[in-house]
């Protein structure tokens, strides 16, 4: 059997509060761990972890959480006897409906801060007793989010899984960038270009009645130049494009300038025009990546 305070790093050495708590959780077996609290983070992973990673990391996740929590009453002069009022109200608090998905948001992939204002607000919902004016939620939810990406880190098969999202994540950004929508239909679009152009067109030679020749195989030999600071299809976007990448400040207004656009554009089409077969292979050898259009 699973010695869960072990798990989660509960020593005798935590304090009196996070103790008493953990040791309820452990004793309850932490049956809610995968329910609410990784609803808006691991809840929505295709492949999710095995149950006892979710729960290790729950486990873990509240013991950082109880832990910083009391750092703030400790900060604000509360002694060990006056820590005694907090034990069962902590109880209530992380078994709060509104309060666990919040906490759980500390493994949600583009959480950049935990909703403090909301878990502040369910504190006085729940009628539990008054904080010192010098507990600092803003604190603790920026110290729970650090200690939260920390678990991800150290163990394997999370980190796996955030690797993964951030992939996915990245490949729909380009092409969201590129002007291609993530829902786009590529399998209907290949197959319009297979009946398109999968047979040879005859008619400018025989415009009498002929089979189709179907056209298997054909490569005609690209030129490429080289692409310095100049990249012709990003000045191809619609203006509403252009908007959003300034907006998210991936241009600047100086590369739209027409005179600057126009030197690139001069200097891009004065460039060299290379076989493209003499820049891959060239490439390959000297394992260097080139970019060129």
């Amino acid at each position: 059997m699973i010695d869960w305070l072990i798990v989660w790093g509960v020593t005798q050495a935590a304090g009196s509060v996070v103790g008493s708590v953990m040791q309820d959780l452990a004793t309850e077996g932490a049956k809610d761990y995968g329910k609410e609290f990784f609803k808006n983070s691991l809840g929505k992973v295709l492949r999710l972890p095995e149950k006892d990673v979710q729960k290790e990391a729950y486990g873990k996740a509240l013991k950082e959480f109880l832990e910083i929590f009391q750092q703030q009453l400790e900060m604000a002069d509360i002694d060990d006897d006056q820590l005694q009022i907090y034990k069962q109200p902590l109880k209530i608090f992380i078994k709060d409906e509104t309060v666990k998905p919040i906490l759980g948001d500390g493994f949600d992939i583009n959480c950049q801060r935990i909703d403090t204002f909301t878990l502040a607000e369910s504190w006085k919902r729940l009628n539990l007793p008054q904080l010192p004016s010098e507990f600092n939620w803003e604190k603790v939810g920026k110290f729970y989010l650090r200690k939260s990406r920390g678990i991800i880190e150290s163990s394997e098969k999370l980190k796996a899984i955030f690797l993964d999202q951030i992939k996915i994540q990245d490949s729909e950004n380009i092409q969201e960038k590129v002007g291609i929508k993530t829902d786009y239909d590529l399998d209907r679009y290949a197959e319009g270009l297979k009946s398109e152009y999968g047979y040879l067109k005859l008619e400018c030679l025989d415009t009498t009645t002929y089979e189709q020749i179907k056209l298997w195989r054909m490569f005609v030999p690209q030129n490429v130049k080289r692409c310095k600071q100049f990249i012709p299809q990003l000045y191809e976007f619609p203006k509403e494009v252009f908007q959003e990448l300034l907006d998210r400040g991936e241009i600047t207004q100086a590369e739209l300038e027409l005179q600057l656009l126009e030197e690139k554009r001069r200097e891009y089409l004065n460039e060299q025009l290379y076989p493209v077969f003499d820049i891959v292979n060239k490439s390959i050898e000297l394992n260097i990546p080139k970019l060129y259009f």
